[in-house]
């Protein structure tokens, strides 16, 4: 009667477990959505013959930079929703049909609740923050092109770039070993 219980309870908490890991597929589903349609709408207002504001005139290589970091964030959370949609599957299989996995549900969730697990979705937040920033660059330039700051970045773009890169590299990597030394590698151990 007591492993019953035991096995029921362990049930219950992984069907909660199951409907947290369902709300994160639909919010990195989301957050991949907006940031395909926002690369999407950026590259189509850039051009199209009636448009303004054109920021691939003044830097075009950093304009592609922005694109470019925007691709990477898109296919990042792609391949992390993928994960979570597999381990979802391999977890609601191996309650249903306990040994069809190669896997115990246990085993499933310490691999979910490591932050290596989740370094693909940390990492395309990164590139769509530095996307943004850029893009946000642009913008200020496009707005005064005739301050020496502006100047300066149209003319040194590929200086601007690396520097701008390496940035978003080193605060990436800060970021992550931050949160990988402030929480532990599993909260259920």
């Amino acid at each position: 009667m007591g492993a019953t219980t035991s096995t029921t309870k362990q049930k219950e908490l992984v069907k909660y477990y199951l409907e947290y890991l369902e709300k994160e597929i639909t919010f990195t589903g989301i957050i991949t959505t907006f940031t395909v349609a926002s690369l999407l709408f950026i590259v189509d207002k850039q051009f199209s013959t009636d448009s303004k504001l054109r920021l691939i005139e003044t830097t075009p290589g950093l304009f592609i930079l922005a694109m470019l970091f925007l691709s990477i964030a898109a296919l990042l959370l792609l391949i992390h929703r993928q994960k979570l949609s597999f381990h979802y599957g391999m977890i609601c299989l191996e309650i249903y049909s306990t040994g069809r996995t190669n896997k115990r549900i246990d085993e499933w969730l310490d691999d979910i609740d490591s932050w290596i697990f989740w370094r693909n979705h940390l990492a395309a937040i990164g590139f769509m923050l530095s996307a943004y920033g850029l893009l946000a660059t642009l913008f200020l330039i496009s707005l005064y092109p005739h301050t020496v700051w502006a100047t300066w970045i149209v003319n040194h773009q590929i200086i601007f770039a690396i520097c701008y890169t390496s940035i978003s590299i080193v605060v990436r990597i800060w970021t992550y070993r931050m949160l990988v030394n402030d929480y532990p590698e599993s909260p259920r151990e």
